[in-house]
């Protein structure tokens, strides 16, 4: 009878454990309905501070843009887990509730991780192609932190996180048109070039002017991954994504062969590389060699627009070299502009003529702007670390080595010369080996008198 009584109290208990743990996740979902895909797709155990995070912004987004989930004119940009931290905690979590709310994902092309530091501010911005309005939003790290503190201690109200207002947990929200085909005009980045200025989206405007233009027009996953690393786009980022198209078209690998990149000179094209073509520093796949002026000058006038060395790699050490080059005044006058305006940083110039090339070379092939400068079989090479170590090491010349640029001028030996009368000066090696001699028999004459 015990026995049974125990059971039915153990029974009892356990029904109101999950009953009481049913209502308390059930309390929050009924209370903030907008909640459950969030709940529903971390699961109740796993709600949390961040995912809330990431709610807030999609929902402010989408109360100020009037966008509903799931639009495709809709682009989301981030830093959330990539690897903007606040303190010791990570971000990642926030991605969660930006995606359930506004329906945006890696998959359908239109949620974009911006890299930036880990000492970074966290931040949101949420871009409509169709009215070419942007909101920004950046989290306030010290209020944040505190509700995260609590987190960890196992002490927070999520309901009471809930009820904090926007004003609270983002130290700024701003909004502004980024229209691309107003801002690729010069009277429309001179009108807007005070959003630099005054940092209107928390310094990251070229970042989001940037990729939500060229995403606009349509851009390929490889590119749009590639700016992701890069955490804008460029000419200089779009010069390499064009290369590693161009190499894959005209020299594709066969079977066990990889790419080794030698970015000599290296600019913004690399980081593209390293995404399409998975060749890092770390991996060995990609060496750096800067060509500074007093080097260029003296290349010959085919080699001016020399933009990097691909070798095309085998597994039995069999390698192929393809020298690029890169047309720029050909990219400047396309796009309508100097290139001196390029370095234009005391104005709105820098930014304009890049945003203006980023879209217009989306129009264009590799082809127009690609040269081939040389290809050349520089015979079995071993391994990709015994090719690096030759080629790329410190004082090596790959340059000099394809015959591209002639060797240094060596210094001639000079003539010979009459023995002179010694000067006091340190004597040379024959007659320091003199002194030793003398040295050492005078230490053993002193050593055989002691014993004796």
């Amino acid at each position: 009878m015990k026995r049974k009584a125990v059971v039915v109290v153990l029974v009892i208990f356990l029904c109101s454990v999950f009953a009481v743990t049913g209502s308390a996740q059930g309390s929050i979902v009924s209370d903030y309905p907008g909640l459950k895909p969030v709940v529903d797709f971390v699961g109740d155990e796993k709600l949390s501070v961040m995912d809330l995070v990431g709610y807030k912004a999609a929902k402010n987004a989408m109360d100020e843009l009037g966008f509903s989930k799931g639009d495709p004119n809709v682009l989301a940009l981030t830093d959330a887990g990539y690897i903007a931290n606040i303190g010791k905690y990570s971000s990642e979590g926030a991605l969660n509730g930006v995606m359930m709310i506004a329906g945006v994902s890696r998959g359908k092309g239109n949620l974009v991780n911006v890299h930036r530091g880990c000492d970074k501010p966290l931040w949101f911005a949420f871009f409509d192609k169709e009215t070419g309005d942007c909101i920004y939003l950046e989290v306030n790290k010290g209020n944040l932190k505190s509700w995260l503190d609590k987190e960890a201690a196992g002490t927070v109200d999520l309901s009471e996180f809930m009820e904090v207002g926007a004003d609270a947990l983002f130290s700024k929200i701003s909004m502004e048109n980024i229209d691309p085909d107003k801002l690729i005009t010069e009277e429309g980045a001179k009108a807007w070039n005070h959003n630099f200025d005054n940092k209107t989206f928390g310094g990251n405007e070229f970042s989001i002017v940037t990729i939500s233009a060229v995403w606009s027009k349509g851009i390929s996953n490889e590119f749009l991954r590639s700016a992701e690393l890069h955490n804008h786009i460029c000419p200089g980022l779009t010069s390499g994504y064009f290369m590693t198209q161009y190499l894959r078209e005209n020299y594709p690998l066969e079977e066990g062969e990889q790419w080794v990149v030698w970015a000599v000179p290296p600019w913004c094209k690399d980081d593209a590389f390293q995404q399409v073509f998975d060749c890092t520093v770390g991996k060995r796949g990609m060496a750096v060699m800067y060509v500074p002026n007093s080097v260029s000058e003296k290349l010959a006038s085919k080699y001016q627009n020399i933009a990097g060395i691909y070798i095309k790699m085998g597994e039995t050490g069999e390698a192929k070299a393809i020298v690029l080059g890169w047309d720029w005044e050909k990219v400047c006058s396309d796009c309508g502009f100097a290139r001196k305006d390029l370095k234009g940083f005391d104005s709105h110039k820098w930014w304009w003529v890049r945003l203006r090339s980023d879209v217009m070379l989306m129009d264009h092939e590799p082809e127009e702007y690609i040269s081939e400068l040389m290809v050349k079989n520089p015979g079995n090479q071993g391994s990709v670390k015994v090719m690096n170590a030759k080629w790329m090491a410190v004082g090596a010349n790959p340059l000099v080595e394809l015959g591209i640029m002639p060797e240094p001028e060596t210094t001639a030996a000079p003539a010979s010369r009459p023995v002179s009368a010694p000067t006091g000066k340190t004597p040379s090696i024959p007659g320091l080996g003199v002194i030793a001699a003398i040295a050492g028999a005078f230490v053993y004459v002193v050593k055989r008198r002691k014993r004796g």
